[in-house]
């Protein structure tokens, strides 16, 4: 609801647009008893697929009432980062790291 809102403040302006990023993030296994699901390509997907699953829930939802189109468009993004990036649990707390980054991006149209 409160990204909604934001959407919804940033539309009051004409020459403001937004994207509206949904990362999936994975927690890397233990590659000596599973070597295949730390592969690079396997973890991204699966952050992706979590990205997209998080996505069908908030349009099913109507969680998007400010939102142009409840579809993925021009500015929503649904991509997956896999392990990678800043800001991961360490030291013992890799499960912590299966999450979301959600990130609005306002920026001035032409």
């Amino acid at each position: 609801k409160e990204i909604d809102s934001i959407v919804g403040r940033l539309k009051q302006y004409e020459n403001i647009s937004y994207k509206l990023v949904i990362d999936g993030r994975a927690a890397k296994s233990d590659t000596l008893k599973n070597p295949i699901q730390n592969h690079l390509m396997y973890v991204e997907k699966l952050g992706y697929n979590r990205a997209l699953e998080l996505f069908y829930l908030w349009r099913s939802n109507n969680v998007f009432s400010n939102i142009d189109s409840c579809d993925i468009n021009d500015n929503i993004l649904v991509t997956g980062s896999g392990y990678r990036g800043d800001g991961r649990y360490k030291y013992g707390k890799e499960d912590r790291n299966k999450t979301f980054i959600i990130q609005i991006i306002p920026y001035i149209k032409y």
